[in-house]
């Protein structure tokens, strides 16, 4: 297995030849930090980072966004980063959103399925580019 540093290493490499290879994109990720999903946190937040790293160096103009995904009886407390343009200035910041992101839960459900209606209601309220 590649380990996480090499693969950064060699896709920055890669990118120095490629650059603008996928045209401006807005995404909105939905990231479930329930307690069902506890010990993937890490991981889930780790990908999520790593592409919006991927698409910083591909794209020519990639925008972010993010809403957490809670229980019903947690969604009022969700983590929502706005759609935005990321580039090396802004995306650490989109890192410290995505890495705080699974303190708001109580576990105060934990038969019911979790608030994804509302976390895809949010996403599409969220202040999307009009033009990309």
């Amino acid at each position: 297995m590649i380990g996480k540093t090499r693969l950064i290493k060699e896709l920055e490499a890669a990118s120095q030849a490629s650059r603008a290879l996928i045209p401006s994109i807005d995404i909105v990720f939905l990231l479930d930090t329930t307690g069902s999903m506890w010990s993937y946190l890490n991981d889930l937040q780790s990908g999520v980072y790593l592409l919006t790293r991927i698409l910083l160096d591909w794209s020519e103009s990639p925008a972010f966004g993010l809403v957490e995904i809670l229980d019903q009886c947690d969604f009022s407390r969700h983590g929502a980063f706005e759609v935005e343009e990321i580039d090396a200035n802004s995306v650490e910041r989109f890192q410290k959103f995505v890495f705080a992101l699974g303190r708001g839960t109580t576990n105060c459900n934990v038969t019911a399925p979790e608030a994804i209606h509302l976390a895809m209601r949010r996403a599409i309220e969220l202040n999307w580019r009009s033009r990309v």
